[in-house]
């Protein structure tokens, strides 16, 4: 299976293979397999790179449209943050950062990253966050009842570099509880739309796919037998009941749920916000622990005053995801490899 191949193949990185690098081209696009493995929403992989002497610039690819998932792309602009955060690390690893920059201009964004002589490493970076990286994925099941320690918690919170962008960790089962129960109910609405199940469902492939961006219907677990039917499912069934009642156990079966608040919604911050949820999922993981990503909760301004409240939040949240002990799923997510998306 064609899928499958790829996705063992571009998580097969020879660390070493960097210093046979001879040129600063051949270098920048060796950091680019840590840039593809980074999350994005149903995969969708929105980014494209643009290499200019000692340069990398990623950019927005605009074929990508999530139009009822993301209307305002914020996540779109949060995976940007993850991608260019991972090389961030990588470049940092290899004594290759020069510097980086992100900003807004003309209402696009734009990350830059300059290689070479190394100025200064940046405060979040960690070996420990670098092997991560290859090992990173968005986990879907049950959590299993280990919780986090306080000095665990501690290290998670010291993450935070960014003065805009407040985190909150949510250990409380009462509160766990209500953001299960929000999310399901927002779920519900959602996969009762045809229109969202039809969208989703364009993302959804089978395990015999050639597309590599998406989701493969192994990855939600299926049996075998069914995964093939899956997106067809997804278009003609209402499964409203059955999707969300599978990510509300998940939610409340998490040992922590983990959420990332601002007051500036732009996109400076969208960056941000993808920068630091990437961090602290990869220092999660580095623990032993594993991640889950559902922000149903925040899709409509009711649901988000609601999650508000019950949380006892005042900035506006911006992304949720939750941890804990989980079996990890023998099916990796696929990617583009960064040969075809060098403009």
């Amino acid at each position: 299976m064609k899928t499958l191949d790829n996705a063992t193949k571009i998580r097969l990185i020879n660390i070493s293979d960097f210093k046979q690098k001879q040129t600063i081209k051949e270098k920048i696009e060796f950091l680019l397999n840590f840039a593809i493995l980074a999350p994005s929403t149903h995969n969708s992989q929105p980014w494209s790179f643009i290499i200019k002497d000692n340069t990398l610039k990623i950019v927005y690819d605009n074929s990508i449209n999530i139009k009822i998932a993301d209307p305002d792309n914020r996540y779109k602009v949060m995976s940007l943050g993850c991608c260019f955060v991972n090389v961030i690390i990588a470049a940092a690893y290899y004594n290759f950062l020069e510097s980086y920059s992100y900003n807004e201009q003309n209402d696009k964004i734009e990350l830059v990253i300059v290689f070479g002589k190394v100025t200064n490493i940046p405060a979040f970076y960690s070996n420990e966050l670098f092997f991560q990286i290859l090992k990173r994925k968005n986990s879907r099941g049950v959590f299993k009842s280990e919780k986090f320690n306080r000095f665990q918690l501690n290290n998670i919170k010291s993450v935070n570099i960014f003065k805009n962008i407040k985190i909150d960790i949510i250990d409380d089962n009462k509160k766990i509880n209500s953001i299960a129960s929000l999310t399901k109910k927002v779920l519900k609405e959602l996969y009762s739309e045809k229109e969202f199940r039809l969208e989703w469902a364009k993302w959804i492939k089978t395990p015999f796919s050639k597309n590599m961006k998406g989701i493969s219907s192994l990855e939600l677990k299926p049996s075998v037998v069914l995964s093939p039917i899956i997106p067809i499912v997804m278009r003609y069934f209402n499964v409203s009941k059955k999707a969300s009642n599978l990510v509300g156990t998940m939610i409340k079966s998490s040992a922590i749920a983990i959420v990332l608040s601002s007051n500036d919604l732009n996109k400076l911050s969208f960056i941000e916000g993808g920068m630091l949820a990437e961090l602290l999922m990869l220092k999660i993981q580095s623990m032993g622990f594993q991640t889950s990503i559902a922000v149903a909760a925040l899709s409509n301004p009711e649901s988000k005053a609601k999650l508000m409240n019950e949380l006892g939040i005042n900035e506006e949240p911006i992304f949720i995801f939750f941890a804990g002990k989980m079996e990890e799923s023998k099916y990796l997510s696929t990617r583009v490899e960064y040969n075809h998306i060098l403009n």
